[in-house]
């Protein structure tokens, strides 16, 4: 058969199924057991592949036609039973129509919580008659219990072994406790081996001096640019930034292109690296039919630099990477990620379906999280709140299950990536209305994440996610027009941003981080109607933001951010009646906006932002009853917008042109 065992649980048990999931797929069958035949078979060599169903449904629903097919081509049904496992139609379901398809295969219910029976579904506490339905005729039912007060994880698990392979329990515990401590003590003499070998001044390569200073530049620049990464190109991908300097590094050596790369990011100028990167990736892609693989990671490495400035050069890398090798999971991943940054949400969902699809197949699970996190942002967009919460609460699950080490230690990625997909299913929660809920999300993320910090203060990465964590914060408090509780969570946002800043005062992100902060306390000033307040913070906002771009003016999102401020000045002098001043802000904004356009005329991302500067003047001039001059403004931002919009599905962006449409044919009449 197709599956070993097909694995069914209530979708609030995620974390533990996960958990079962991955211990049976890589639980090590002794070789001295494999072909050995038992009244189930002749014993494999491994329990992979074991079928984990991961659809949610209400009562009253079928079954998938792939979950009634995945249980045929299963060998035995395991049952995650719990509490809340037992009310589940999708549990019971798929218990009748196993034991009544296939009579002659194994059940094997595992307790992860609850007591027998409630804690199993109907279907598995009753006879299930010739005509498949449930009796009232009760069964005995007995099943490994996973927890400490039963038989414990190990020994469950080996329980549930023993029956899918037919053989005693004691002799499969037995047998993996035996390799257990053979690790043990494998570990202990490598340990002791690696400990003598130091002791005794070997020459390893990565314990040179040179080597180790080559790790430290990279790990700093991977520390400096890691905030950019995350504002440009997504949140928790550090890794891929890290691979691409990484990369560069050890080129640099016998590539000069890649020496003088290297030199511009350290010095802080990372778009003097990119034509650099360019040149080696278009050579490797020269010599494609030599090596197709070390072509597309070039450009791979130049995307993720690229990105530090421009999502639309990060894009046209990143798919040049992906014609070379079309199942690469990082092309295509940033492929899906930046097209749908950048309002072509159809190619984004085609590369993130394609990146789930490979990633099931190679049991990636980090590959599928990504996939179904931004998957879930796609639904976002497209308004589909019910669709994204299933996406986010697989995501949440996968997260959960993969949080914690085996030996018990935090891992710290899987770990910020729990607190990651919590934010987002808040972020549901407030798109549906529900601002109280999205709060107590927002809050659970943040409290985990005050927990991170508090066992790793030094860490600024984990610094910078706790203040998110208070902006989040901040923002479902605004909503619910608490504006003491949402000051202070975006003042203490800004105290850690502060502290980041004094450790590293070189960091322009952080101080860009510093200008969101202050541009947050602002907005809720303005929605407590402190006018005065508001149009202070916006400033101090903006005052940051100046200062970033005279250091570095080819920095278009330092540009791009000074330009939201006086957007943000501007409205707060056209409520207050100002509409000299407003006006005279709006067009700093479109300076700027348009200088961006000029540099690259086919970003759709600064055509809908110069668009929307020409709509603030527009508003302004009709108030004025300068109708002819805001008709023009109008105008000028229907042609870019109808340029931005063209085979692009980006909802809002169509709004926009809807409210454009209308506005113009109001000062026509």
């Amino acid at each position: 058969m197709r599956y070993k065992a097909f694995l069914s649980y209530a979708h609030a048990d995620g974390a533990a199924a996960n958990k079962l999931h991955r211990k049976l797929e890589r639980f090590r069958i002794d070789p001295a057991f494999m072909g050995r035949v038992t009244n189930v078979g002749p014993i494999p060599s491994t329990l992979r592949p074991v079928f984990r169903d991961r659809h949610d449904f209400t009562a009253g629903e079928q079954l998938a036609a792939a979950t009634v097919e995945a249980l045929d081509q299963s060998a035995a049904l395991l049952v995650v039973c719990s509490s809340v496992a037992a009310t589940r139609p999708a549990v019971n379901e798929e218990v009748r129509l196993f034991k009544w398809r296939h009579p002659d295969r194994p059940i094997i219910p595992i307790i992860i919580e609850g007591s027998p029976p409630t804690c199993f579904p109907l279907a598995l506490r009753y006879e299930v008659d010739r005509d498949g339905h449930v009796s009232d005729r009760p069964i005995t039912v007995l099943a490994p219990d996973t927890r400490q007060s039963g038989d414990g994880l190990d020994l469950a698990i080996s329980k549930v072994v023993a029956r899918l392979l037919g053989v005693p329990p004691d002799e499969v515990y037995r047998r993996a406790e035996r390799d257990r401590r053979r690790a043990d003590r494998i570990r202990v003499l490598l340990g002791t081996v690696a400990l003598s070998i130091t002791l005794a001044g070997g020459f390893f390569a990565w314990q040179s001096h040179e080597k180790q200073r080559t790790l430290a530049e990279i790990e700093t620049l991977v520390s400096r640019y890691t905030s950019i990464s995350t504002v440009r190109a997504g949140e928790g991908n550090a890794r891929d930034l890290k691979d691409a300097i990484t990369a560069i590094a050890q080129g640099s050596a016998t590539d000069d292109r890649l020496k003088r790369a290297m030199q511009h990011l350290k010095a802080g100028k990372p778009e003097l690296a990119e034509p650099l990167l360019q040149s080696v990736a278009e050579d490797k892609e020269a010599r494609v039919a030599k090596d197709r693989h070390d072509a597309s990671a070039a450009y791979r490495h130049l995307g993720a630099i690229a990105g530090l400035g421009d999502p639309s050069r990060a894009l046209i890398a990143y798919e040049k990477a992906l014609n070379l090798e079309t199942d690469d999971s990082e092309s295509l991943y940033w492929t899906g990620y930046l097209s749908a940054i950048l309002g072509d949400n159809r190619t984004s969902e085609i590369a993130l379906r394609r990146l789930l699809d490979v990633s099931r197949a190679r049991s990636d699970e980090r590959g599928i999280f990504r996939a179904l996190l931004r998957l879930g942002d796609l639904s976002m967009a497209a308004g589909q709140h019910a669709q994204a919460l299933d996406r986010y609460q697989d995501a949440l699950a996968l997260a959960q299950g993969n949080d914690t080490k085996s030996d018990g230690a935090v891992d710290m990625e899987w770990a910020r990536d729990h607190s990651g997909a919590v934010e987002k299913i808040g972020d549901v929660l407030m798109a549906q209305g529900g601002a109280e809920a999205a709060l107590a999300r927002y809050q659970s993320s943040l409290n985990d994440r005050l927990r991170r910090v508090e066992k790793n203060k030094s860490d600024a990465i984990l610094q910078r996610d706790l203040a998110v964590g208070f902006e989040k914060v901040g923002l479902a408090q605004m909503t619910l027009m608490s504006h003491q509780e949402a000051i202070s969570a975006f003042e203490a946002a800004v105290t850690i941003r502060k502290k980041l800043i004094e450790r590293e005062p070189q960091n322009t992100w952080w101080l860009r981080d510093l200008s969101v902060g202050y541009e947050k306390i602002g907005d809720v000033q303005k929605a407590g109607g402190s006018g005065v307040d508001a149009l202070s913070s916006y400033r101090r906002s903006l005052e940051i933001r100046r200062s970033l771009v005279e250091k570095d003016g080819a920095n278009a999102a330092w540009k791009r951010d000074l330009s939201f401020s006086h957007n943000k000045i501007g409205d707060m002098h056209r409520l207050e009646g100002a509409l000299d001043e407003a006006l005279n802000d709006f067009r700093a904004g479109l300076a700027i906006r348009l200088q961006l356009l000029s540099e690259d005329a086919q970003s759709r991302e600064r055509q809908v932002d110069a668009a929307l500067s020409h709509v603030r003047i527009a508003e302004v001039l009709k108030v004025r009853s300068e109708k002819a001059l805001a008709l023009d403004s109008y105008r000028s931002a229907r042609v870019l917008l109808l340029t931005a919009t063209a085979n692009s599905d980006h909802r809002v962006w169509k709004t926009h042109l809807k409210n454009i449409e209308a506005d113009i044919a109001s000062i026509e009449k």
